[in-house]
């Protein structure tokens, strides 16, 4: 975890447990589970008395309290913002899920993002990337919290082996994510709207827009660059999203209470641990369990050991008893755990056949490709746009089975059945991003990918009154 986490406690036995608060430590007692608080954020209100004041702020308890003396990019009358605020009034439930579905890992992300003095609406891109949801994976290929791509992945240090993807793991990816980040920060001169734009369509070709739009050698705003809708709607919303919670009565939202202490710690294992009867000894329900841990691939730690997990702050000392007494579980084959090493190596060449919507950028993310590689293997140049059925050699991409391969989800839970049946519903779904079009409803929607309304309507947190609007994203789960 790239140094932002240390040992809390290690016992004899070599089992280790470790709060996730930033960048600090506290030690972890079966007598004593409750974390001390974050240093005190500054306000970002100006005192109404000119006196210095010596006395030491508490800490927040409220994460949105915290997190509003972290915003720092401003912006918020910009008309893309202007218009993406009226959006969030007219559709509140969307900023709700970030304190309910995304509750579990806000608060961590927020804290690393504090520990290292960073703007806090970064805090607020996996809401946008993956829905707080760290279980998702695009049709793209890009998997986890913050979407990364394999590649991207491993060059900032996540290793995606048979058994753990390293993008699907929230302390790691956050981390990696925090350094990727700051590398475009730091490449872009301390712009953070340039790194954000950087981070959603690469750092290459916004050097390239840079390079294209630049007048007189000054460099121009992120704003007049021409980015793609879908990321000029991203900078967008994360801005208005800030602008909303720092006062979201002055925009008739209400959010959730949400603890600003952390929900899950990491423990340290040294045996190979099936996570289902983890979760079932410790009492903490299965699919929570697994969502915690997504990044086990099969929900067990396979033969390399130590492994880490994490695990609710509740039932630590459960968790910290079961761990020096718990057998070795038994491996499952790898065969049958994971798809054959052929499927990650990449193939000779594919044919692929252009459809309505589709653009060099979108193919190439799908192939885990770069656009220019795309490019050169068709004899185009980089901005040619592609006609409806024009075929496409794809060379030295990897197949696009395996960029829609995903973990388990929340099927299971949706759909109570016995645990055999469990696990063949989790391992017969996966999950795609839907953009809403104009003239969508839920129930064309629902036809289109043979579901039913009420499945979209739990899935993506709806009520049967909300009106859908173009652009807007949806979850949905898909069978295989």
């Amino acid at each position: 975890m790239n140094g932002f986490l240390r040992p809390a406690l290690t016992l004899a036995s070599g089992l280790i447990i470790l709060l996730l608060v930033g960048c600090g430590t506290d030690r972890l007692k079966p007598a004593s589970l409750r974390p001390q608080l974050p240093s005190p954020v500054e306000d970002r209100v100006a005192p109404t008395s000119t006196a210095p004041s010596t006395a030491p702020k508490p800490a927040s308890t409220d994460l949105w309290a915290s997190l509003q003396g972290q915003f720092s990019l401003g912006q918020a009358q910009r008309p893309e913002v202007v218009r993406e605020v009226q959006w969030l009034r007219a559709n509140p439930r969307w900023l709700e899920r970030l304190g309910t579905t995304g509750a579990p890992f806000l608060q961590f992300v927020a804290s690393e993002i504090a520990a290292q003095k960073l703007p806090g609406e970064l805090a607020l891109l996996p809401m946008l990337e993956s829905g707080y949801n760290p279980t998702v994976r695009s049709r793209y290929g890009a998997a986890g919290l913050w979407q990364f791509m394999a590649g991207t992945g491993k060059t900032f240090g996540l290793t995606q082996t048979p058994w753990h993807d390293g993008r699907l793991d929230v302390t790691q990816s956050t981390a990696a994510a925090i350094d990727y980040l700051q590398t475009l920060a730091t490449r872009f001169d301390g712009d953070w709207l340039l790194a954000i734009a950087g981070y959603n369509v690469g750092s290459g070709a916004l050097e390239r827009m840079l390079a294209s739009s630049a007048r007189g050698g000054a460099r121009p705003s992120v704003w007049a660059l021409p980015l793609r809708r879908e990321t000029r709607q991203l900078l967008a919303r994360v801005l208005a999203m800030a602008e909303v919670i720092r006062a979201p009565a002055r925009y008739g939202i209400r959010l959730p209470p949400v603890d600003n202490r952390p929900y899950f710690a990491r423990l340290a294992v040294k045996q190979p641990t099936d996570l289902r009867q983890f979760a079932t000894r410790i009492g903490v329900p299965e699919p929570e369990f697994i969502r915690l841990n997504a990044g086990w691939r099969r929900a067990h730690t396979g033969p390399e050991q130590p492994a880490t997990i994490l695990i609710p702050v509740a039932q630590a000392a459960a968790a910290l008893a079961l761990a020096e007494t718990l057998p070795p579980s038994p491996i499952p084959a790898l065969a049958r755990a994971v798809p054959p090493k052929t499927a990650h190596q990449a193939v000779a060449e594919q044919v692929h056949r252009v459809r309505a919507g589709e653009s060099l950028w979108t193919i190439a993310r799908h192939y885990d490709l770069h656009v220019e590689q795309l490019a050169r293997a068709n004899g185009l140049q980089p901005k040619t746009p592609l006609k409806v059925g024009q075929t496409m050699k794809i060379s030295g991409g990897r197949p696009p089975a395996l960029a829609a391969h995903t973990s388990a989800h929340r099927v299971a839970a949706a759909q109570p059945t016995a645990p055999k049946a469990a696990k063949t519903a989790r391992d017969s779904h996966r999950i795609t991003h839907y953009r809403v079009r104009a003239g969508d409803t839920l129930w064309t929607i629902s036809r289109q990918f043979k579901v039913s309304v009420d499945q979209l309507l739990a899935w993506n947190a709806l009520r049967r009154s909300h009106a859908l609007q173009p652009g807007q994203d949806l979850v949905v789960h898909r069978s295989t």
